[in-house]
């Protein structure tokens, strides 16, 4: 596993060929997350905030600037999976509300 995949919480498998509108988040993916203990707690509102941020940051994202850091992570002797965390970012960014509605529904 690569720094970059466990860091995330994923392995490469869990990001290769999935599509997000079949995707099954399972406690790995939600319940490792640092922040999952405050957001499971979190109002609903706030909740809802937390997510329009969260969308209005994925829609902007633009994946290209996380190349340096995968680059460093190369340089440093680490795999990078670059292309599957690129991968995987698209699909989510093309796919955002219906990502946002998973996220949403671990937190249940």
């Amino acid at each position: 596993m690569s720094l970059t995949t466990s860091l995330l919480a994923l392995r490469s498998q869990d990001i290769v060929n999935v599509s997000i509108k079949t995707l099954q988040l399972d406690g790995r993916f939600t319940q490792s997350h640092l922040f999952y203990p405050n957001l499971k707690k979190a109002r609903v509102k706030t909740k809802q905030n937390y997510f329009n941020v969260f969308a209005e940051c994925m829609n902007y994202l633009n994946i290209n600037s996380l190349n340096p850091y995968f680059n460093k992570l190369s340089s440093e002797g680490f795999k990078s999976n670059s292309n599957e965390i690129h991968h995987w970012l698209n699909e989510v960014k093309q796919n955002i509300p219906t990502f946002v509605s998973l996220l949403k529904g671990s937190l249940q």
